[in-house]
This record gives C-alpha cells, structure tokens and sequence, in this order.
C-alpha cells in the first residue's frame, strides 16, 4: 500500500490494545507493524469504544 500512496499521505489503521488484542489484531508500532510508514499519533480509548487506532504518515 505504501508503494502507491504519495509521499506525506496520512493512513488510519484500527487496532487493539490489552486484553483486546483476544478479539483484535494489535498493530505494534514500535515493533516496526507500520511497513515503514512514520506513526503520528496512538490512541487507546478507555471507554465503550473497542477499538485503538493509529495515524500514520508516508515518509517523504
């Protein structure tokens, strides 16, 4: 995908953090998940809300 996207594009990917990981895949930004994309943001909600997302950039 990051092969197509132009340099400075931002992805939006869900993701699980914890115990729900069990339900969901967890993207493990430091363990390099992104396929080279630059991680901008992480947000694990704590609330009814399951799922984490990550914000990610293209490098340019």
């Amino acid at each position: 995908m990051r092969a197509r996207m132009r340099p400075g594009a931002l992805v939006l990917a869900r993701s699980a953090h914890s115990l729900r990981g069990l339900l969901y895949p967890v993207l493990e930004v430091a363990g390099g998940d992104l396929g080279g994309l630059d991680p901008v943001a992480v947000l694990h909600p704590h609330t009814d809300v399951v799922n984490s997302v990550v914000l990610a950039r293209v490098p340019a």
